[in-house]
């Protein structure tokens, strides 16, 4: 197996930072928007991403074992993921 440099450890690093950035910023618009648009209580918003979050928590592991079980050689697996 070959050693991953630092140059590509921080550079995927970077570009994950991106990507929880644009996650964290719509998130906090959503919970503006089902509590002051749409009237939901803030404890209901809550949970709701509480449970989003710990829902996914347990399937994220299980949806890693498909992907990894369905890839053959030579095949791009992302057919899997986007249907």
């Amino acid at each position: 197996m070959e050693n991953i440099k630092l140059r590509e450890k921080i550079g995927y690093g970077l570009g994950d930072a991106a990507s929880s950035m644009f996650w964290k910023l719509f998130t906090m618009y959503l919970l503006f928007f089902y509590t002051d648009v749409v009237g939901i209580s803030s404890a209901v918003v809550g949970t709701m991403f509480l449970i989003t979050r710990v829902w996914d928590t347990f399937l994220d592991p299980f949806v890693g074992i498909l992907g990894d079980r369905t890839a053959h050689a030579g095949v791009n697996s992302a057919p899997t993921y986007y249907g």
